[in-house]
């Protein structure tokens, strides 16, 4: 259950500073 909470905010972090 954390994981996947983490997984989401963490996949989005991740994405935003690859993206930007």
């Amino acid at each position: 259950m954390k994981k996947m909470v983490m997984n989401r905010k963490g996949q989005a972090v991740v994405a935003g500073i690859v993206i930007v």
